[in-house]
């Protein structure tokens, strides 16, 4: 006879956002049923779960998708968790294989919202705030960087991906042409407006159009990866916040995109000179890393949040809106595990006060 503890599957579990997934699940006050999978079997023992999995990869979506279809056949799977932009997609684009497992928006929201590029050219004609930006698909695009104002300062990166992966400040027309040819970047890089103000995330759960979580954050911190080349960014210092302009532009974003929002999306936000908070990018269909550590340590579990939604058990505590505390600060390094602290923890004495 199957125990009716709840059993969920985390894809891409050894990475870091699977890893935090699985920290922030079982902090659930039920116990919970957890299963890891990877393409990396090196990975796969950093998790948290109580049984691990070897997957083809997402880039051979035939068999990945097999493969997820068998466990969650043969080990009763009540809830699949995608967390890498990749397999979010494929999954959306196969859910008829998953009936009731998967919670995601549509697969054309999805692919929009990962097309960076695309997606900034959307919310612009939707009236939402976005970075002037352009495509660059050909060595002649870099014409135009004068005329959009980039060709002294903008920033370079991929369309596609996440953790900055490829990104560069350029500050002039040849190095943006350098960085572009070194990495095999034409059609797939952008160049767009430099922004130099803070820098925002703002996680949301819909349900038919209805706003029924969000938490704000402000990214501090960045760490660099020293591989793959070229390198990518990873947070190490948030702090949650309340911001009512930049959760405002966000909620406009998301709306845009699709017009009654179902699930969980995410939106990057960065100021510009003149404070105005813009869109930087969106993700639907999953949190990220940052957040989900956030989650883990202030103890509200928007991830189990999701699960319950989707298996029809509404939380009694929903709708919440920045239900954390602004002023509550999330500390990591690529060594070091994520800490919760407060500014009372960085009263810290000058060495003349030794």
């Amino acid at each position: 006879m199957l125990s009716s503890v709840l059993r969920i599957l985390i894809t891409a579990a050894g990475g870091p956002l699977g890893r935090s997934m699985a920290r922030c699940l079982r902090k659930a006050k039920e116990p919970l049923f957890l299963v890891g999978v990877d393409m990396d079997p090196t990975y796969l023992p950093l998790c948290p779960v109580d049984v691990s999995y070897v997957v083809p990869a997402a880039s051979d979506p035939e068999t990945y998708i097999a493969a997820l279809a068998h466990l969650t056949e043969k080990l009763h799977i009540d809830f699949l968790y995608p967390q890498k932009d990749q397999e979010v997609l494929i999954l959306a684009q196969h859910r008829e294989r998953f009936p009731g497992k998967l919670w995601l928006p549509p697969a054309d929201v999805i692919a929009l919202s990962q097309d960076k590029e695309q997606c900034r050219q959307f919310l612009a004609k939707q009236g939402v705030p976005v970075p002037v930006g352009l495509l660059l698909e050909r060595e002649h695009d870099l014409a135009l960087l004068q005329e959009k104002g980039l060709d002294t300062l903008c920033w370079v990166r991929k369309i596609r991906g996440s953790g900055s992966e490829g990104a560069r400040l350029c500050r002039s027309i040849e190095e943006v042409r350098v960085w572009v040819s070194e990495n095999n970047g034409w059609g797939n890089f952008m160049a767009s407006e430099f922004l130099p103000g803070r820098i925002f995330g703002w996680d949301s759960i819909w349900k038919d159009g209805v706003l029924l979580a969000c938490q704000a954050k402000e990214r501090l911190r960045y760490g660099m990866e020293t591989s793959p080349s070229p390198r990518s960014k990873y947070t190490t210092a948030i702090r949650s916040v309340h911001e009512p302009h930049a959760e405002e532009v966000a909620q406009r974003a998301v709306t845009a995109i699709m017009s009654k929002p179902d699930g969980i999306f995410t939106v990057d936000m960065r100021e510009n000179a003149q404070g105005q908070p813009m869109v930087t990018e969106i993700n639907a269909g999953r949190f990220l890393t940052s957040s989900t550590i956030l989650f883990e340590k202030t103890g509200f579990l928007f991830p189990y949040d999701v699960v319950n939604i989707n298996l029809g058990n509404m939380p009694e505590h929903l709708p919440c809106h920045h239900p954390v505390h602004p002023g509550q600060y999330i500390l990591a390094g690529i060594l070091a595990d994520p800490i919760l602290c407060t500014e009372r923890d960085f009263q810290i004495p000058s060495w003349r006060e030794a």
